[in-house]
């Protein structure tokens, strides 16, 4: 199972998903307009979709260094 981040059709809410199978627009298109990972963490998936509309940060190992770095230092 591996961790993604999807943002919802028509809004700028981003979520954190768990998936067997890499999503797509066949797969889960129906809910969210694009996607990005796998992530490595859970944790980096949520802090991506926490913050990914506040902060200028670029793929996948960007978000999950962030994550560990807040989990460090508060």
């Amino acid at each position: 199972m591996n961790w993604y981040v999807g943002m919802f059709k028509g809004t700028m809410k981003a979520v954190a998903f768990p998936s067997e199978v890499e999503p797509t627009n066949e797969t889960h298109g129906d809910f969210y307009g694009f996607f990005i990972g796998p992530f490595w963490t859970r944790r980096g998936a949520e802090y991506a979709a926490k913050n990914s509309h506040k902060l200028n940060l670029q793929g996948v190992p960007a978000y999950e260094k962030a994550a560990e770095r807040e989990l460090q230092y508060g």
